[in-house]
């Protein structure tokens, strides 16, 4: 059985598969849902995100929620690290903080304030303010972690949030989302404003990958976990010239609400 979570802007909306139907179910109605996690030891536990109301997390897969105390009421990303479960949470004004224990004590990671970028990052629609838009804790290594500040930059860090180096060499500066390899840590891509980006050094340099598209405000990724990327030094040249092949477009007919809005059909 296919199981979705969806954060609609409104709402949770917990979509799932049953032969050719799809049932959906909403919750946090009214509370302005714009992120989604799920804690991956654990795929009962869901945290989600509101733009006015906090932080949420549910312990049933998203029938009941509860409030969690966090010193910024306007969330807007979410990650929970899959190797020693730690759970980030990024916010508006630009503050990154962290849980160990699934949200009851938080630390704030506040060396992120400090590097020399951050009097710089404004969010055009609100110029006056910025926010952390993704956060991506590395799929092998606890310390390893990248941030995307919109509009601002892309963040390491190698230590697990306590110190940071600013904008890494060639990515995106209007960060929309970030992703790693699920099987390799020094495989890393970007979307954003500007288009697209891959890092194979960890997330420390960065290089376009733009050719094929026509669009290049890009607003989401999902990475190929069948895509290796250990060998020879031949075989990671060839891997190169793969992700650079250019992109190719793929038509999707949406249902399309009376506003011109894509909507979730209640039945597919």
């Amino acid at each position: 059985m296919t199981e979705l979570y969806i954060a609609t802007g409104k709402s949770f909306a917990h979509l799932t598969e049953n032969g050719d139907k799809w049932r959906v179910r909403t919750a946090l109605e009214g509370k302005g849902i714009r992120s989604i996690a799920v804690d991956p030891a654990n795929a009962d536990v869901v945290y989600a995100g509101s733009a006015k109301y906090g932080l949420w997390k549910s312990l049933d897969r998203g029938l009941t929620w509860h409030a969690l105390e966090l010193p910024e009421s306007y969330v807007y990303s979410i990650a929970v690290s899959p190797v020693d479960g730690t759970l980030y949470v990024g916010t508006e004004p630009s503050r990154l903080f962290k849980s160990m224990d699934g949200g009851e004590i938080w630390e704030e990671l506040s060396a992120l304030r400090s590097i020399p970028s951050a009097p710089t990052w404004s969010f055009p629609p609100k110029p006056w303010t910025s926010h952390v838009r993704w956060i991506a804790p590395n799929p092998q290594d606890p310390q390893l972690l990248l941030v995307g500040i919109e509009l601002g930059r892309v963040m390491y860090s190698n230590d697990g949030g306590e110190t940071w180096e600013d904008h890494r060499p060639g990515a995106v500066k209007d960060a929309h989302e970030l992703a790693w390899h699920p099987s390799d840590s020094n495989r890393a891509y970007e979307v954003g404003g500007g288009g697209a980006a891959w890092s194979f050094d960890g997330g420390k340099a960065w290089k376009p990958s733009n050719m094929g598209r026509d669009r290049h405000y890009v607003w989401a990724l999902a990475v190929d976990p069948s895509t290796r990327t250990s060998g020879s030094f031949q075989q990671l040249i060839m891997q190169e010239r793969r992700i650079l092949e250019p992109f190719t477009v793929i038509t999707v007919p949406m249902p399309m609400s009376t506003a011109g809005k894509a909507r979730v059909p209640r039945s597919l």
